[in-house]
């Protein structure tokens, strides 16, 4: 993941960024989020989105580091402190109750998933606006199926538009009415 990020992104650093961008990862030796706001975005990348179990740790300044999604699966206050005005998060947790225990890699991302759930609905709790792509039986485990997660991410953005510029006229109607008057 890492290799085809850099290629298609030119190994570019935070500080080359057009729009400021985070990740978060998760320190598995102490529990901690890890927030990525500089460096190089591929190795942040991919230590934000190492599945435990499935990959191997990312090893970054003596830490070892797996998906931030165990800590902070919606990281809504990140996006606060780069000066965001709105915040529109994207809610893609799974339908638990599809789960059927196949192998122990599947029940251990179900476990994950059951323990980040109630922290996610508080992450998104903060958000202006929530896009719900629906996703059925599809879950983070689900890697060669990532298409059909682009497609319905794309149909249910598409779908929320009128949702999202509904909320951004509410959330600056004070200053849309002081600018109409003058």
């Amino acid at each position: 993941m890492e290799t085809y990020l850099e290629k298609h992104i030119d190994n570019k650093r935070f500080d080359q960024l057009k729009i400021p961008f985070a990740c978060v990862a998760t320190d598995l030796q102490t529990g901690e989020r890890v927030v990525f706001r500089e460096g190089l975005v591929a190795l942040a990348a991919r230590a934000s989105a190492t599945i435990p179990g499935l990959f191997e740790p990312v090893l970054f300044r003596h830490r070892y580091l797996v998906d931030g999604g165990l800590v902070s699966n919606n990281p809504t206050d990140l996006v606060a402190l780069l000066g965001a005005d709105m915040i529109i998060a994207v809610d893609v947790t799974s339908d638990l109750t599809r789960f059927e225990p196949s192998n122990i890699i599947a029940t251990l991302n179900q476990a994950i998933s059951i323990q980040s759930e109630s922290k996610s609905q508080e992450e998104l709790a903060r958000a202006d606006f929530v896009v719900r792509p629906r996703l059925g039986d599809i879950t983070a485990m689900d890697l060669s199926r990532s298409a059909e997660c682009i497609d319905a991410g794309s149909l249910s953005t598409r779908h929320a538009v009128p949702g999202i510029k509904r909320t951004l006229v509410d959330k600056n109607i004070a200053e849309i009415l002081r600018y109409s008057r003058s």
